[in-house]
């Protein structure tokens, strides 16, 4: 399953005519097709290993927490990442 770094706890419902693409544990809607052409993402899918290791050091982590996140994020990212271009690339192509 894909994964993608989130910093904020804002949430959403889903209207009923949307169509749920990828949920979360602690935020259920975290993408959404609304429409053919009309799409919603909460996270961020740009942010990179490093950029989420950046975030993370504002909290002062331990070094487990760091290597956590590192592992996560490596075997996310490729995932994720894959995920994206099939969603996006049917859009675009």
């Amino acid at each position: 399953d894909p994964m993608m770094f989130q910093d904020h706890g804002d949430t959403y419902r889903l209207p009923r005519s949307a169509t749920p693409l990828l949920e979360g544990d602690t935020y259920r809607n975290q993408a959404a097709k609304f429409a053919d052409n009309v799409f919603g993402i909460q996270g961020h899918p740009e942010a990179s290993v490093n950029h989420c290791l950046r975030f993370q050091s504002r909290f002062e982590p331990s070094e487990k927490e760091v290597e956590d996140l590192r592992q996560a994020a490596m075997q996310y990212t490729p995932i994720t990442n894959n995920w994206l271009h099939h969603l996006f690339g049917r859009l675009f192509i």
